[in-house]
């Protein structure tokens, strides 16, 4: 039995090697800028966030799990980060008021074409995507305000709905190839 060990492991081992170098050095770039791994598998999953500044931790944490779990590089997995946390704050602070007693849900799905975080809250309605936002100075002058500025330069497409039921919805897309 000891034989086939020695004989069969390399040989194995080798094999093993090679499909995983065929399988990285054929996955595309996505924008020149990173390189994304082509997700293992698609994915759809829900999180409920209470309006509270403090759970921010949980979104930017729910983000990362889901690119780790389909595959996403990480230069993606933080720019999606950033977005995702950028745009709950804004919906904490703006659109909810800070109000504790309320909450807002992010879905986060992955295909292999794109990864779309949408969020839905019944709070004050805002257009990211047709608002006049002022540039920010990054002079230190201010210490807020870039927030949309830094989505609209990380994700592909930002589109706002007020759908028939009364709920803002806000979707985000950033394509992966």
């Amino acid at each position: 039995m000891s034989w086939m060990y020695y004989t069969l492991g390399p040989l194995l081992c080798g094999v093993g090697f090679l499909l995983l170098f065929f399988e990285l050095s054929y996955r595309k770039p996505s924008n020149g800028k990173t390189r994304d791994l082509m997700p293992v598998q698609s994915t759809k999953r829900m999180l409920d966030v209470p309006c509270d500044l403090k759970r921010l931790k949980e979104v930017r944490k729910f983000v990362s799990e889901i690119c780790r779990e389909c595959g996403i590089c990480e230069n993606t997995m933080y720019d999606l980060q950033l977005a995702a946390s950028e745009l709950a704050a804004n919906v904490i602070r703006h659109a909810l008021d800070c109000d504790t007693s309320k909450s807002f849900s992010l879905e986060m799905r992955v295909t292999p074409q794109s990864s779309i975080l949408e969020f839905r809250h019944d709070g004050h309605p805002f257009d990211p995507d047709t608002a006049e936002i002022p540039e920010p100075k990054f002079d230190g002058s201010q210490d807020h305000g870039f927030g949309l500025f830094l989505i609209r330069k990380i994700m592909d497409q930002c589109t706002y709905t007020k759908e028939k039921d009364g709920m803002n919805r806000v979707v985000l897309v950033r394509r992966l190839n």
